[in-house]
């Protein structure tokens, strides 16, 4: 089935908003949005601050005001301290002159100067990541943020800024509100960016994990980068006991789930070296011993990128798999995971059934540079195949992307908070309705977005099969795209161009100079007569390459024929 969304509707929100996520946050049944906000013009309540916002769902897709609250931290201003001591020391000299004049002479008054330094610093939060969690078990939802702090530390007789990492904690009132947020100072990460939230030491309360958010930082501690730290919860609300692990990597994403079928919630962390982004990207896997301990099941090559580290069975074998931008890479139930599947995915991304066809699918936000970009929808088989991305909706190049059911249609729609001339929080809602997904035009035949059932067609007979599409054809088609299902087809005497996407597929080019390209899955290629190319391992549709190896399938060429046709073999060029 394919899948629709309506055009974006824009809420409005605070100021410069980059992260979104779901929840309901006043227990009405209906889904609430989180953000941030980081103002830096003039605005009611929230000129000059950081924080959240929070927009309460009526259940049909709308949401009321922005109710914005602000994460600061008030600290002692060391300027403030210093000028007043500098006050102290001239009084002081003022009554040792005094003492020193002559009886019956005229005593000048004392005139300090004004101080023009505050007595306590508001340092503003700049927030990363969104969570929300019970922290405090008073079955209320709660907002946890992940970001950096700029704090003020004497160093002799001057201050010097520093930037810390903090995790922010703001106690849900249960009718969506929140409380002043509760600053809990990180030693073991640089710039705190992701976090995964799981009960780590078995004590029944939520804990935390966080890994540095992988930006560099000028003049900052590379082994920081490199760290994992994980705060224990009390269950009152509050977070310590901070312990470090070394993941030897530079670090971006982070994930806990229970991948080796213990009871236990691992941790899995994206990391990446920092001269060489993407080709240098790794998944390491800590297993969780129920106390606060873990060991390592390995680091495995992903050569994928990004923070948006997703868990997910994806292939339905009832395993646990990890998928990133760029690709996936499939659990075995021990904790180990084997070689990366590639996919047109990117940052950032999120994953849902959109078509409602009860197989995971994807979505992932499509970047318009300087201009519009929005969001493309992947569909999966269920079997760890999926189909090129589509594009649903277009407008503000998103900067992270969430989805829920926000109109209670049983649809999964999209919220993004995203970047055109200004950041924006936009809506779609899934417009999708239960037919076959098939595109006929005057050349091309396009069934790419079908996830449920293969393609048969024969351009010979004129026949058309796909699902409860029977048809007859009239025109000459010169571009055929298969499904991510097993497909057979069958082209004519012409000169055709047939991609089989995924699958197990059989295809036969008959007459003519055809180019045919199996994609993914144990793929059977015959040219017939004519100069044929038997393409291995493209993503035309995104001019992207794909390393060829034997985990996307193993092809066979039938009828090739020395001289006159040729194969095209793409090989990872990202090294």
């Amino acid at each position: 089935m394919s899948v629709e969304f309506s055009p974006p509707t824009n809420i409005p929100t605070g100021i410069n908003p980059t992260v979104v996520i779901t929840a309901d946050l006043n227990r009405d049944g209906n889904l609430d949005l989180v953000t941030n906000f980081a103002d830096t013009n003039t605005q009611v309540n929230t000129s000059g601050k950081t924080g959240v916002s929070v927009l309460l769902g009526n259940g049909t897709g709308q949401f009321g005001a922005a109710q914005n609250y602000a994460i600061e931290r008030s600290s002692p201003n060391l300027l403030y301290q210093q000028f007043q001591q500098a006050i102290e020391e001239q009084f002081q000299q003022y009554q040792k002159f005094i003492q020193s004049l002559p009886p019956g002479a005229v005593v000048p008054p004392f005139n300090p100067p004004t101080n023009p330094y505050s007595p306590t610093l508001i340092n503003p939060v700049t927030i990363q990541t969104i969570a929300t969690a019970d922290v405090n078990r008073d079955g209320k939802v709660d907002i946890i943020t992940a970001g950096t702090l700029n704090v003020t530390e004497p160093q002799g007789s001057f201050s010097i800024s520093k930037q810390r990492s903090v995790i922010s904690v703001l106690q849900g009132d249960g009718v969506g509100g929140v409380g002043p947020a509760t600053n809990f100072l990180i030693d073991g990460v640089e710039s705190a960016g992701s976090i995964a939230i799981a009960d780590f030491n078995s004590d029944g309360n939520v804990d935390l994990a966080s890994v540095h958010s992988g930006a560099y930082i000028l003049g900052g501690n590379p082994a920081l980068r490199q760290q994992v730290s994980i705060l224990s919860g009390d269950g009152k609300g509050n977070f310590g006991n901070e312990r470090v692990l070394s993941v030897g990597q530079n670090t971006a994403g982070i994930v806990a789930a229970d991948f080796n079928g213990d009871g236990r919630s691992d941790l899995a962390i994206s990391t990446f070296n920092l001269y060489s982004y993407s080709s240098s990207a790794n998944i390491t896997v800590l297993l969780a011993d129920g106390t606060n301990e873990f060991t390592s099941a390995g680091t495995f090559p992903a050569n994928l990128g990004g923070a948006d580290l997703l868990v997910a069975d994806l292939n339905g074998d009832g395993r646990l798999d990890l998928a990133s931008a760029g690709g996936f890479l499939l659990g075995d139930g021990t904790g180990k995971f084997g070689a990366p599947v590639y996919s047109s995915t990117s940052a950032p991304l999120v994953a849902g059934d959109f078509n409602g066809d009860g197989r995971l699918d994807f979505a992932t936000g499509v970047s318009g540079g300087y201009g519009p970009g929005g969001v493309s929808v992947l569909l999966g088989n269920g079997a760890g195949n999926y189909s090129y991305p589509a594009q649903v909706t277009s407008g503000a190049t998103p900067l992270d992307i969430a989805t829920g059911d926000f109109n209670k249609d049983g649809k999964l729609d999209l919220v993004t908070v995203g970047y055109v001339s200004g950041t924006l929080l936009s809506v779609a809602l899934n417009a999708t309705t239960s037919s076959d997904a098939l595109v006929i035009t005057a050349d091309v035949i396009d069934a790419s977005s079908e996830t449920s059932g293969g393609l048969k067609l024969d351009l010979a007979k004129k026949t058309l099969q796909l699902g409860a599409i029977s048809q007859t054809l009239n025109g000459s088609y010169g571009s055929i795209r298969g499904t991510v299902q097993a497909d057979q087809i069958s082209g004519s005497k012409g000169k055709e161009t047939i991609d089989g996407i995924a699958g197990n597929d059989v295809i036969v080019g008959l007459d003519g100079n055809d180019r045919l390209n199996g994609g993914f899955g144990n793929d059977t290629l015959t040219g017939g007569k004519g100069k044929d190319t038997f393409t291995f391992m493209s993503d035309g549709l995104n001019y992207q390459t794909i390393p060829f190896n034997r985990s996307f399938g193993v092809d066979k060429i039938t009828d090739f024929t020395p001289g006159q046709d040729k194969i095209e073999l793409y090989r990872d060029l990202v090294d």
